[in-house]
């Protein structure tokens, strides 16, 4: 299994028999294996996830779906989508999903998590891995925020996680967000002490990628220290995002 980073929650992960793409909205994309089918997973509708733009991107590949959110297919009708360029036929290919739910996609078992922001998390298994995408299913600590907020936040995190208590993942991708100060790291933190997690990558850190860094060196993560990855960088020198969308 390869791993490529493109930026900020994107990432692309190639296995031996296909590939998927996480929250791809734009950047380099790296060299696809045309052999392979190709799955592209999209979040939420933000505009650091997604991009209605990138579908055309995609139509030299000889098989590729979409599954999408389901805030994706309430924000942008079909008549919008059209407008942009997305074929009836391809509109007809999406898969929408909605939160806590169950699809078998080809040769994809997907599960969906709510999440405490907008959209969905991404669980994928496929060829023996299983593969987490969390999107924007973090704890959002906010210091100008209420402690009563926080507390309710929390528990609204934990109860969505709690399920995966103990469950065993090869890969999660998991948000660190230098704008919450000192409650940054706080979600994956969690995420890590609650789940049996192979590999986890950093990710929504906004290109302060010196932020890896400090997590890295938090006593707190000593017991899974190891097992923190960087993803090579697809292009290390392109700037992501001019604007968002929230």
């Amino acid at each position: 299994m390869n791993i490529t980073y493109i930026g900020h929650s994107g990432f692309y992960v190639e296995l031996e028999h296909c590939a998927l793409l996480f929250d791809y909205c734009r950047g380099t994309l790296p060299t696809f294996d045309f052999t392979k089918p190709l799955y592209v997973f999209i979040s939420h509708h933000h505009g650091d996830h997604f991009s209605p733009m990138l579908f055309p991107l995609f139509r030299g590949h000889p098989s590729v779906t979409f599954v999408l959110s389901d805030d994706i297919e309430r924000r942008y009708s079909r008549t919008t989508l059209r407008c942009l360029g997305v074929t009836d036929a391809e509109y007809e290919a999406f898969r929408f999903v909605a939160p806590g739910r169950q699809y078998h996609i080809q040769d994809l078992d997907v599960e969906t998590l709510p999440s405490t922001d907008e959209g969905v998390a991404f669980i994928v298994q496929t060829e023996g891995k299983t593969i987490y995408h969390a999107g924007d299913l973090h704890l959002w600590l906010w210091p100008r925020d209420t402690e009563q907020w926080n507390l309710s936040i929390t528990r609204r995190f934990q109860e969505i996680l709690e399920p995966l208590r103990g469950r065993h993942f090869d890969v999660a991708f998991l948000p660190i967000d230098p704008r919450q100060e000192e409650d940054y790291y706080k979600g994956f933190d969690y995420f890590m002490r609650l789940t049996d997690t192979d590999e986890a990558y950093p990710m929504h850190f906004w290109d302060q990628e010196d932020v890896i860094d400090r997590f890295y060196a938090l006593p707190c993560t000593e017991p899974y220290r190891d097992r923190i990855r960087r993803a090579e960088r697809s292009n290390p020198h392109v700037k992501l995002f001019s604007s968002f969308e929230f």
